[in-house]
């Protein structure tokens, strides 16, 4: 064959194989005409006819065949290496995305870090603030409470110094009434020591003058109540309550035991005996008629 066949050959053959890899399914090369579309990735190719490559002979056909065969390997393997090479696009997109997913996740940890120590320092300082707002305020408490308890001393020491005045005051008040108490007792006690001593005066006038009763008929000065205790005021006459004063010394030889206790009660003084007879020698000392105790006939009368 010569040089000019095989070249002729080839060039069919390429047109042969150009027609062959655009078409998905030839079961009959024979029926591929002008008019028959083939659908290869979406796209549309149209072939010439065949008859217009040349004339197809048998080794021609086979060199074609050939050829398209090893344009399909080559296309098997290129789509392998673009496969192979998809693949690995898509491990280094993997490996890039752990990479990248990594780096984010350090920089989450960074930014949490950061975020963890912004947070520290505002709570110090938050703390701090808190601290210096819980001194501020203990502080203005303390000096309120100083204030109050100054306020309150002040007003207990004028109190006091007010409650000492009225104690005071209401001492010399006391003083001054104790006084006047005790001058009116005084001037009382002395009114009635005078009125005692003036009704003993009396009393010893009168018994100055029953001393000298003796006889029956001789008559008997009243003596006045000269005892303080005595049931009847100072200076009382017997004929003011009235009393069984005895008028003569007949009537007293005659008193009764309860002649005797209105006397006793009266002057506050008693006249005890175990008889009548000594209850009425008593009573007769007692008004000064001590004479007739020497008269024998005091004693028989009944």
């Amino acid at each position: 064959m010569s040089m000019e066949q095989q070249q002729s050959m080839q060039s069919s053959g390429f047109e042969i194989v150009s027609a062959l890899m655009n078409v998905s399914r030839v079961e009959d090369l024979s029926v591929v005409t002008a008019t028959d579309v083939v659908r290869r990735d979406q796209s549309v190719i149209a072939l010439r006819p065949l008859h217009a490559i040349g004339n197809v002979k048998e080794d021609e056909m086979a060199f074609a065949l050939a050829e398209a065969a090893k344009a399909e390997l080559a296309y098997g393997g290129m789509e392998l290496q673009q496969i192979t090479n998809v693949q690995q696009q898509q491990q280094q997109q993997d490996i890039q995305l752990k990479q990248l997913e990594q780096q984010l996740n350090e920089r989450d940890q960074q930014l949490q870090q950061q975020v963890d120590v912004k947070l520290q320092n505002v709570a110090q300082q938050q703390d701090g603030k808190l601290l210096e707002i819980m001194r501020q305020f203990t502080r203005q408490q303390d000096e309120k409470m100083r204030q109050f308890t100054q306020q309150q001393d002040e007003k207990m020491q004028d109190f006091t110094r007010q409650q000492d005045e009225k104690m005071r005051k209401f001492m010399v008040q006391q003083d001054e009434k104790m006084q006047d108490f005790a001058r009116q007792l005084l001037d009382e006690k002395m009114r009635q020591f005078m009125q005692q001593a003036e009704v003993i005066r009396e009393n010893q006038v009168a018994r100055s003058y029953n001393v000298f009763a003796i006889d029956a008929d001789h008559t008997l000065e009243p003596l006045l109540v000269e005892s303080v205790q005595a049931q009847h005021a100072l200076g009382t006459a017997p004929s003011a309550v009235p009393v069984n004063f005895p008028a003569t010394v007949d009537a007293m030889s005659k008193l009764t035991n309860h002649d005797l206790d209105q006397l006793q009660d009266f002057y506050n003084t008693k006249f005890s005996g175990k008889s009548i007879k000594t209850r009425r020698c008593r009573f007769a000392v007692y008004i000064g008629a001590t004479g007739v105790i020497r008269q024998a006939g005091f004693y028989m009368a009944e």
